[in-house]
């Protein structure tokens, strides 16, 4: 059976998707990385895992599920921090109620669709602007022209998005809309 990559993410608005879009188109023409382009802006919530396409709407009927059972609120991303020596991104704010729809998505996806994934580096919300293609020699100067830059703004997180990797770049697959408040 035929399997494709997907991942599950919270998307920003379209006017903060179009902003930091900007931000990846700079740091492609000015520290040549072009990788992030590749999916739209998005804070990850189950990194990329690999599902037999066939089946991929017993996982869309959990994901339809829990969404319902979860209710919308705000978050904040505010300026600009990094994992050197590769990795440029707009860091969202430690909401409580992120950290428990991501905790709480892995294990319906776990105890539902026997969905696992190891994530040795734990769930660390952000929003990448640049990073595997950005060379160790340029991240200095890229972190350097990021890390002066202010960016605040708010959005309400009213859905989850499954997105489905096309063979080079990502597309959403599916958007679930949590529950109002």
């Amino acid at each position: 059976m035929k399997t494709s990559l997907y991942y599950l993410a919270i998307l920003p608005n379209s006017k903060i998707s179009a902003e930091i879009t900007a931000f990846k188109q700079y740091a492609a023409v000015h520290f040549n990385t072009i990788r992030a382009l590749r999916s739209p802006p998005h804070i990850t919530l189950i990194p990329p895992f690999r599902w037999p396409e066939g089946q991929i709407y017993a996982v869309a009927n959990t994901l339809k599920a829990f969404a319902k059972q979860r209710h919308i609120f705000e978050l904040q991303l505010k300026d600009f921090e990094a994992f050197p020596p590769r990795v440029i991104f707009i860091q969202p704010e430690q909401h409580p109620q992120l950290i428990q729809l991501q905790s709480d998505l892995k294990i319906s996806l776990e105890e539902q669709n026997n969905l696992t994934y190891k994530n040795i580096f734990g769930f660390h919300p952000h929003i990448t602007v640049a990073f595997k293609d950005l060379k160790e020699d340029i991240f200095p100067v890229a972190w350097n022209y990021f890390k002066q830059l202010s960016y605040f703004r708010t959005f309400i997180v009213d859905s989850i998005s499954l997105l489905k990797h096309n063979g080079s770049t990502w597309e959403i697959f599916q958007t679930y809309s949590l529950a109002s408040s």
